[in-house]
């Protein structure tokens, strides 16, 4: 077959549309594109708003000063003849507008607080009398959002700043925005694909679905799905950040990269008053609940956060400064709950049978430790290990902000942030932390950015930013018996897994070095012309990824069983051949991305918000040359190519947005809003970057049924493999379709109601199938495709052929509904709660995205059959936060005249708490051995099994020590695909509450002592995993026999109940 074996199936009828949005936004970008260009990121907002005397006439002509009440930087505007005005690119922070005109009395606003991407509308009425008379009125800018068509949510300082987060991870707080799910618990959580927060926003995938921004520049790593250091799980830094803005659907054009959404953080400055804190966060496990799978004895935790921050002038009105330092050390003892043979299974005694235990296969045994726990059935037996988790880590930031006049501004900012981590459990199948990895990562994020204001109505920010974040991973110990190569020291050992046990062995992905060096020049240019407020702009990033993953250096064997393993009959073996593994390469690209957007105020109360993206990326290339691929799938050997791609497949990536907001009644008090958008996930390294262990640098041969100890001289001789690379002649880009439709009503003073629809479907999504699966010859009497056992490779110059392509597709309808209230002094409570519900042939790129699902499609030919719940698709989420001062003490409503002792004690309290709430995630059961002969194993089988008559495919019994009941499954025809459709089976739900208790007091005027104390998981809730990928195999042999492990749960998503103190002095 020649390459139409790597293009996607025929368009649907969507493509017609699709390529009339892409003529229209051809037309849109060259008939309107100035000569100016911009860049793709929002970190500033704008104020605006009509000015009319009190007969409701506009006023123009009338002077207009914005001020920023921190800095005292200001800009002054006039009123066009619509008594409208405008002030764009502003930096963040609390302002004042001042509004004069001869004949009227002078009008100012006050306590205006400006957050990052909005539009803060502020309309004046001025009375008659002289300039000298002034009226002064106090009071934020309207809840209700009358000007914009995007949907999510904004995190401010006050809230970062009060809320219990656990660990200090600020990405914690976009769980707090509708439509945001955490996935963390659900994906392969190893330190190679890291283990910090990973989330699913509105139906995008967590693995290229969002951007985390920093001041407009990337501050992702090399799995662009993730921020902070991937490898450790942090993400520190919270009080260097300003606030955030979580953009979850139909975004402006101004963002680019990103197929779902756009966390889009603000770096904090320097005032004109000098402020800072010094502070300490501690947690002990002498203070903590036991974790449901602990032991008695509580294993032990101790953890300390502690830094500092000051900011302040340099020169008053002119220069500032804002410095912060982060440290975090941890040890704790982890438990990890498994099995591993008992010891009359050592002697060969198993409940089916005896056996002779194959002498060879002894030295493998004696690394599995002695079970400790009961008895499981099936010779195994429970093994509770624990293992030592030592995290040191250290964060520094660093800003400074000059005006070089009141037309010209510049900022720099520098970000440092180094650790390592001591894991003892890399993979969720180790089960002994002899094996355990050690990580280091080191990031670095620069970026300098120049305001400009060129008139009243032109504005300009030019930037330059760089991003280089190194992660890395290797495994210290080496077990002799696990030692197939003797003598080849800069590989690991191999990694030995049993179906229905566990892994021995190193982490077959170490030693691992994965850098980004990405540069980036941008420039934004805004316009304001009447009713239009224009952008225009464009950004250029080079990218640069040293790469080295030395996947199956050791070696990696697979059991399909236990009797199999005692027996020495591995069912499959893969190692990189001796002379033949090299899989460092340096990977080169560029992202060019331009845009156009036009906020139209076509009538007083109807705002259009118009847009066009063009982005592309250049053709990736090795800098050496080392990059082969196949151009049909019947090629007999690799072959050599300049580029990644056949031809660039991103050329014709227009995407155009549009949307609505429209104020019903003029009043600010209700708005309707709503739009659609097209965005594009751009390739990047890490869909390529894998072609690092493929012929002819690297040939990892795979022998099935290779007989023990392995031949590696026979392995020589077997064909070579593709893994985990992107096809070659790829056409098209992935994207995704936005949409949704909302209404936003003040139905109390500073009460603010939300209700809406948001939808997505994801388009030639990428995901991965072997091209050289073995095809079926027959049909069983049933109708279904039938493989023999032994049935040959289409191409048998190549084992697996593991290809992404982008041939998947997705749906994503939701109803959301949200409520916040403001209080006088920074109170708040919001709560919100979304349903939806996601639908995909497949979730992931790749095998590294999600272990509650097969990283591979089960048949290419039969797409369809795996249509179902994507691996993300939670139903119900609900969330509420809010922070609360006590209505007493100095100043407060109850004991407003209290001192000393009284206020010292009794005084200055506060209250903060969180609570989330989700239905839980989908999974699904499979074959542990090779029953349909696909030849595939681990996290790439999709050998799903058959479902029994009269039993519901979800068969959750609610009991963690069997999730399901396995009864409901049979073992399918050999040879064939099960019925049981993908993602069937639900997992545990979670709920989680934690709150905080603040005491300020006020040493001087302007120094305040904070205690605090935080509890999480203060109910103290086991919330339940989806049982473990050892025990989602259901039958581990052709006898029909139920793994004893199925359905057994061996961990939570969250923690036991932990308390934390905290002292901080902030001045």
């Amino acid at each position: 077959m020649g390459s139409r074996g790597l293009r996607p199936e025929n368009c649907d009828p969507e493509e017609s549309i699709v390529k009339i949005l892409r003529a229209w936004g051809v037309v849109l970008l060259f008939g309107l594109l100035p000569a100016g260009l911009a860049s793709a990121q929002v970190t500033t907002g704008s104020i605006s708003g009509v000015v009319k005397d009190t007969s409701g006439a506009v006023t123009p002509s009338a002077t207009v000063k914005v001020r920023n009440t921190d800095t005292s930087a200001s800009r002054t505007l006039v009123s066009d003849d619509n008594g409208r005005y405008q002030a764009t690119q502003l930096p963040l922070g609390l302002y004042e507008v001042e509004v004069s005109l001869p004949g009227y009395q002078t009008a100012t606003r006050k306590g205006i607080e400006l957050r990052v991407g909005e539009t803060a509308v502020v309309d004046v009425t001025l009375n008659v009398g002289q300039l000298e008379q002034s009226i002064i009125v106090t009071g934020e800018a309207p809840l209700v959002d009358t000007t914009t068509s995007s949907v999510g949510g904004v995190i401010g300082q006050n809230a970062m700043a009060a809320l219990p987060l656990n660990g200090r991870d600020f990405t914690q707080l976009t769980l707090l925005v509708p439509g945001v799910v955490d996935v963390t618990s659900i994906v392969n959580v190893t330190p190679l694909f890291g283990i910090s927060r990973r989330i699913a926003v509105a139906g995008a995938r967590a693995s290229v679905g969002g951007t985390y921004l920093l001041d407009s520049t990337n501050i992702m790593g090399f799995w662009n799905d993730q921020t902070g250091s991937a490898s450790l799980g942090t993400a520190l830094g919270v009080d260097a950040i300003r606030e955030f803005k979580v953009e979850t659907n139909n975004f402006s054009a101004e963002y680019g990269r990103a197929g779902g959404s756009a966390i889009n953080a603000v770096s904090r400055s320097g005032s004109n008053q000098f402020h800072g804190s010094v502070f300490e966060y501690l947690r002990n496990s002498a203070l903590d609940a036991r974790n449901y799978f602990d032991p008695a004895d509580i294993p032990p935790f101790k953890r300390n956060q502690f830094g500092a921050t000051i900011g302040g002038p340099i020169k008053r009105d002119k220069s500032f400064f804002f410095a912060n330092y982060e440290g975090l050390r941890e040890r704790k003892l982890v438990t990890r709950r498994s099995a591993s043979p008992t010891a009359l299974a050592r002697q060969g005694i198993l409940p089916t049978g005896n056996i002779v235990v194959n002498p060879a296969i002894v030295p493998l045994l004696s690394l599995f430790p002695l079970p400790n726990g009961p008895d499981l059935g099936g010779g195994v037996g429970q093994l509770i290990n624990q293992g030592s988790r030592r995290l040191d880590e250290n964060y520094v930031t660093g800003r400074i902000d000059h005006r070089f006049s009141d037309n010209d501004s510049l900022f720099v900012r520098y970000v440092f942030d180094h650790g390592s981590l001591t894991e003892p459990y890399p993979s969720p199948s180790t089960i002994d932390p002899v094996f355990g990895s050690l990580l280091r990562s080191r990031n670095q994020y620069i970026t300098i950015q120049e305001n400009r204001i060129f008139s009243n109505t032109v504005v300009n920010s030019f930037r330059l930013s760089f991003n280089r974040s190194n992660m890395s991973g290797q495994s210290p110990f080496r077990a002799p018996a696990l030692d197939f190569l003797p003598g080849e020291d800069q590989r690991n050992a191999a990694s030995v897994s049993i179906s229905g046990v566990g892994q021995i062995g190193q982490q077959g992905n170490n030693p691992f070095q994965l850098i980004i060096n990405m540069g980036s020049l941008a420039d934004d240019l805004n316009i304001i012309k009447g009713a239009h407020a224009l952008k225009i702009g464009s950004e250029v990033q080079k990218i640069q990824n040293p790469y080295r993953l030395d996947i199956g250096g050791g070696g990696s064997m697979s059991f399909n069983n236990l009797r199999d393993f005692l027996s020495g009959i591995p069912f499959t073996f893969s190692i990189a051949l001796p002379g033949k593994f090299n899989t460092q390469r340096t990977w080169q690209q560029s992202v060019v991305g331009m845009y156009f957007t036009d906020s139209y105020k076509v009538l007083s109360n109807v705002t259009l918000n118009m847009g066009l993206r063009y982005e592309f990326i250049t053709n990736p290339t090795e800098k050496y040359g080392r990059f082969s691929s196949v151009l049909n799938m019947s090629d007999p050997a690799a072959t050599r190519f300049p580029n990644v791609f056949r031809k660039n497949p991103s050329l014709k990536n227009f995407a155009p947005r549009f949307g609505f907001a429209w104020d019903v009644r003029g009043t600010a008090k209700t708005s309707v809003r709503g739009g659609f958008g097209m965005f594009y996930s751009q390739y990047m390294p890490r869909n390529y970057g894998h072609y690092g262990f493929n012929p002819p640098e690297t040939t990892i041969s795979l022998g099935v049924n290779p007989g023990f100890p392995p031949n590696i001289a026979n392995l020589g001789a077997l064909a070579g493999s593709f893994s985990l690379v992107t096809a070659y002649d790829i056409t098209t880009t992935p994207y995704m379709l936005q949409y949704n439709l909302n209404v936003q009503h003040e139905i109390l003073a500073n009460t603010l109601v939300s209700v809406g629809y948001v939808g997505s479907g994801g388009r030639k999504l990428l995901g991965a199938y072997d091209y050289n699966q073995p095809r079926p010859t027959t049909v069983s009497a049933d109708g279904r495709p039938v493989r023999p056992a032994g049935t040959s490779r289409p191409n048998p110059n190549f084992a697996n052929m593991q290809f992404t392509s982008p041939i998947h597709n997705s749906n994503y309808n939701s109803l959301t509904a949200s409520v916040e209230r403001r209080f006088a002094g920074g109170s708040h409570i919001s709560a919100n709660w979304n349903w939806s519900h996601s639908l995909d042939t497949n979730s992931s790129e790749f095998n590294g995205d999600g272990f509650n699902s097969a990283g591979e499609t089960r048949d290419i030919n039969n797409r369809a059959a795996d249509y179902g719940n994507s691996t993300f698709d939670i139903r119900h989420v609900g969330t509420v936060n809010y922070a609360y001062q006590l209505p007493f003490g100095a100043g407060k409503r109850i004991g407003s005249g209290w001192n000393g002792i009284k206020q010292t004690l009794l005084g200055g309290w506060d209250t903060t708490g969180i609570a989330r709430f989700s239905s839980g995630p989908p999974f699904q059961v499979y074959n542990g051995f090779d029953r349909s002969h696909d030849l595939r194993t681990g996290a790439n089988r999709a050998d799903r099994v058959d479902l029994r008559p009269g039993f519901s495919n979800n068969p959750v019994t609610g009991d963690p020590n069997q999730w399901f009941n396995p009864n409901a499954f049979a073992l399918q025809p050999d040879g064939t695909y099960g019925n049981l459709g993908r993602n069937t089976l639900r997992g545990p739900g979670l709920t989680s509450v934690d709150l905080g208790l603040t005491k300020n007091t006020k040493l001087t005027e302007r120094v305040n002592a904070q205690f605090r104390f935080e509890a999480f998981n203060i109910i103290n809730r086991a919330n339940f995993a989806v049982p473990p990928i050892q025990a989602l195999a259901m039958f581990l042999d052709a006898s029909s026999a139920i793994n004893p492990l199925a359905g057994k749960i061996a961990s939570t998503t969250t923690s036991a109940r932990q308390l934390q103190f905290a002292v901080r002095l902030e001045f």
